[in-house]
């Protein structure tokens, strides 16, 4: 592993100055560090690529890409909600698909034997913005 004359950037670098920098040293990824030379990132030529070939991507206001996760009801979800919400979730999407029916029970079948959905199952979900900490 590389361990002498890296080449760093610190945070905040532009995408110009990053791009400069990779074509002039010849290499296709940056380290981004902080004030105490901690690596807290990467930039790398396909980042770039990328930035300039998706220019309409979703991202938020650090230009990072958004991010989602899907989490279930009851007690687990709820957990796993405020993990997701912890990490920086941008969106979250509750699954109650089967919430309202009882656990050991099983979708009904129809006279061919495929699989009917559940008459209790919610048709559609209603979003729920969450604010950030």
């Amino acid at each position: 592993m590389t361990k002498e004359k890296l080449v760093t950037v610190r945070e905040g670098v532009s995408q110009d100055e990053a791009k400069r920098l990779l074509h002039q040293h010849r290499i296709e990824k940056l380290l981004v560090v902080d004030g105490e030379y901690r690596c807290v990132g990467l930039v790398t030529v396909k980042d770039i690529e990328k930035a300039v070939a998706n220019p309409n991507a979703c991202k938020d206001d650090q230009g990072r890409l958004r991010v989602g996760a899907a989490t279930t009801v009851g007690e687990a979800g709820f957990g796993r909600t405020e993990r997701l919400i912890e990490a920086g979730v941008d969106l979250v999407v509750v699954d109650t698909a089967t919430a309202t029916r009882p656990a050991s029970s099983k979708p009904s079948t129809g006279s061919s034997g495929s699989r009917t959905p559940c008459k209790s199952r919610p048709v559609m979900s209603r979003p729920v913005t969450v604010p950030r900490p």
